[in-house]
């Protein structure tokens, strides 16, 4: 039956409540479909993309708390792994190192005394909620060998992926949190992701083309011949401690620039113009240009010159090659040309040294020193070997 419905005619069905316009009603359904079906294909095309399988292969520092076990001394003891973890799809698998203990003490494994561990594991995709990883830990102990579960989930996602979740492991019937970090490569100690600094170098190259010749020739020939005492250092010795510690220290930013920081120019500047504070901002090639030339003193001139022979460098020397060259002659102190010299007085192994050794040797960078030393300078260099041993131990998931 036809009926008139709001003024005009349309067809309609009348029903015990009244009447019903079919054509709103299929447009209304038609509606609803379509819009399930697109929301249907839109979360599953999410799922499959951003929210699919995590990219776990990489490096990844796995750090446990034991918060329940039957063994009381190991009753809130954190241990920490450093993983290589390979992934297959939904297979997960790769070995892994442990690198550092807290229980009574605190224990840093380099070599020979770090205990290896075997793992295989799976993720567990979820379309509603994060996916799950699963991992078995075969961990080669010393007296004996252990197993253990780990259930993580994603808590962070990007660069700096994030795994957090819970554990239980067969020694002492230990069970407690667990969190993953992933170690971003290239596994450098510096943070800087801001503007490019290298167009600084080159504009200083470009305009010192033709400057200091006679200055960068006598410069060349000593860092030619101190490359190799660096080499052999670096075969012989570990230098990855003090290295970090020494780009901590000095320049931070020593990986993103080639020679000289325009950041760090600009804010001495500024701290000798409007603050009248003479403020440091070489970086460790200008260090070594100053410690070559043996030319200390305080003037825009020789400051220029340091800035175009240490961009120089870079064509001379590899970027790895630089602070190890620095090390090895730089001054620490009263008879201690070099790190050789001061690890000797100082007595600490170069083998195998420790964060507060590793820093001890930086701070008397910036505090050498005199044969008669102050009791004044004796509380700065601590103090500076507290600081660089306390950043240091900061970034210890990074360097391990």
């Amino acid at each position: 039956m036809i009926f008139t419905v709001g003024g005009s005619f349309l067809p309609a069905v009348m029903t015990a409540g009244g009447y019903i316009d079919i054509k709103a009603a299929l447009a209304n359904a038609l509606g609803t479909v379509i819009g399930g079906l697109f929301l249907t294909v839109l979360y599953f095309g999410l799922a499959q993309k951003p929210l699919g399988l995590p990219r776990l292969t990489g490096t990844w520092v796995l750090e446990s708390t034991i918060s329940q076990t039957k063994y009381n001394p190991f009753r809130g003891m954190v241990l920490r792994y450093k993983i290589l973890l390979l992934q297959d799809g939904t297979k997960l698998h790769g070995t892994a190192e442990k690198v550092y203990e807290k229980s009574d003490k605190e224990r840093e494994f380099t070599g020979v005394n770090r205990t290896s561990a075997t793992l295989e594991g799976t993720i567990q995709k979820a379309y509603v909620s994060r996916s799950t990883i699963f991992l078995h830990f075969v961990e080669k102990g010393e007296q004996r060998s252990s197993s253990w579960i780990v259930e993580a989930r994603c808590s962070r996602f990007g660069r700096r992926m994030h795994l957090t979740g819970r554990f239980s492991g067969t020694a002492g019937d230990a069970s407690g949190t667990v969190v993953l970090e992933r170690i971003p490569l290239p596994n450098r100690v510096d943070e800087y992701r801001g503007l490019p600094l290298d167009w600084f170098s080159r504009l200083i190259q470009i305009i010192t083309a033709r400057v200091y010749s006679n200055e960068w020739n006598q410069l060349k020939a000593k860092i030619n011949n101190l490359a190799v005492t660096a080499e052999e250092f670096w075969k012989t010795h570990n230098c990855h401690l003090l290295v970090a510690a020494l780009v901590l220290a000095e320049d931070r930013r020593f990986y993103s620039h080639v020679g000289t920081d325009p950041i760090a120019v600009c804010r001495a500047l500024f701290k000798t113009i409007v603050e009248s504070k003479i403020q440091g901002g070489s970086t460790i090639e200008q260090q070594l240009v100053r410690v070559l030339t043996s030319d200390y003193r305080k003037s825009l001139k020789r400051k220029f010159k340091e800035i175009a022979l240490a961009v120089r460098l870079h064509g001379v020397l590899r970027k790895d090659q630089i602070p190890v060259t620095y090390l090895v002659s730089a001054y620490y102190g009263w008879h201690m040309n070099g790190v050789l010299q001061a690890a000797q007085r100082l007595s600490i192994d170069l083998k195998d040294p420790t964060v507060e050794e590793a820093a001890h040797l930086i701070a008397r960078i910036r505090y050498p020193e005199p044969r008669h030393p102050s009791s004044n300078l004796s509380i700065l260099i601590a103090k500076r070997q507290e600081w660089i041993a306390r950043e240091l131990r900061g970034r210890m998931r990074l360097l391990y």
